[in-house]
C-alpha cells in the first residue's frame, strides 16, 4: 500500500468517528477541575499558516467561554 493511501485511510477513519466523539464529550459536564483535583491553569495553542488563525480563535473561544 503506498504512504499516501495509508495517510487517506487514517484520515478517513478519524473523519468517521468525530462526530460520535464530539457527541461523547457534549454528553459530560464540563469542568474545569479534573478528577485528579488539578486546576487546568494553561493551554497552550500553536499554529503556522492557516493553522494559525485555528489557534487563535480557539484562544478566543477558550478566553471568552
Amino acid at each position: 500500500m503506498k504512504p499516501e493511501s495509508q495517510g487517506k485511510e487514517l484520515i478517513s477513519e478519524r473523519v468517521s468517528v468525530a462526530p460520535e466523539l464530539v457527541a461523547a464529550m457534549l454528553a459530560r459536564p464540563f469542568s474545569a477541575r479534573p478528577q485528579d483535583g488539578r486546576w487546568i491553569r494553561r493551554v497552550v495553542a500553536t499554529g503556522i499558516g492557516s493553522s494559525e488563525a485555528h489557534a487563535r480563535y480557539f484562544c478566543w473561544l477558550l478566553n471568552t467561554f
